[in-house]
């Protein structure tokens, strides 16, 4: 029931994107997953962090976002750094880092959702 005009889903997709970080060094940026269902994106992409050296920039998204996009970021940072999520503009997520990353190789994971 309900009062649309239609209630098929008529707009789904899964697969996969290559994002660009700025701010430190990550390996691994084929593995991001997507999904798209009408206008709603969920997101994800786990890199191995081998150096942060600032804020980070996750751009390359696999649908540009809209005006008033909302988001939320889940995060695993490194031990003794911490992600708190900024933003999403047209096509990056903007995600500030605070503290001192240890040097070594450390599997991160970054999720987010916007809408297009």
């Amino acid at each position: 029931s309900g009062t649309m005009t239609s209630e098929l889903l008529n707009d789904y997709e899964e697969g996969t994107w290559t994002a660009t970080i700025t701010g430190g060094t990550f390996n691994n940026l084929a593995i991001g997953r997507y999904t798209k269902i009408g206008r709603q994106v969920f997101a994800f992409i786990s890199p191995n962090v081998t150096a942060i050296t600032g804020d980070l920039v996750i751009s390359g998204l696999p649908f540009t976002a809209g005006a008033r996009s909302a988001m939320v970021v889940a995060t695993v940072p490194p031990a003794g750094v911490t992600y708190t999520p900024r933003f999403v503009d047209a096509t990056d997520v903007y995600v500030n880092v605070a503290g001192t990353y240890a040097a070594g190789y450390v599997s991160t994971y970054f999720a987010f959702t916007y809408s297009v």
